[in-house]
């Protein structure tokens, strides 16, 4: 394939991507969980900034506060399994 054949293919794929996304930003009830919803789909920071027309910087928040607050809830729940058991 020619340079040219491989970048058209890119942006069609790109497109796609982006029809995508917006399909997943539609479907959640908050900014966050399209946030944490597109990380897990593997874009990266910045493409989920500029979909959600925020900041890397307020995704990168994001993602962060989720992941302290599900190994919050994780050792809670190991907590609690263990005091279960005394």
């Amino acid at each position: 394939m020619t340079q040219d054949e491989w970048l058209r293919i890119e942006k069609r794929l790109d497109v796609l991507v982006n029809l995508l996304a917006l399909e997943c930003i539609s479907a959640s009830k908050s900014k966050g969980k399209a946030i944490l919803t597109l990380s897990k789909a593997g874009l990266d920071r910045k493409r989920i900034a500029d979909l959600l027309g925020t900041t890397p910087n307020t995704v990168s928040v994001t993602i962060s506060t989720s992941k302290k607050s599900r190994s919050r809830k994780i050792e809670t729940m190991k907590e609690a399994d263990n005091g279960a058991g005394e």
